[in-house]
């Protein structure tokens, strides 16, 4: 969390798992073919399900805009 500003999150999703770690979150500003979200996380809440089977590789960027 942030105390001023607003917070972005582009997250791209590099090796999905073979079973489960679906990103779930409650608005995102886009969603491409399931594998780059853009997210304000400080304004919603935003988890991944149980990995069951294999690996998720994320690489994650974050920019605070005050």
């Amino acid at each position: 969390m942030i105390s001023e500003g607003q917070l972005y999150k582009l997250n791209c999703v590099l090796v999905k798992p073979k079973a489960g770690g679906k990103f779930i979150c409650e608005k995102n500003i886009f969603n491409l073919f399931g594998r780059v979200y853009l997210f304000r996380p400080d304004l919603y809440q935003h988890r991944v399900s149980r990995i069951e089977r294999g690996n998720r590789w994320l690489l994650s960027f974050a920019l605070n805009k005050s």
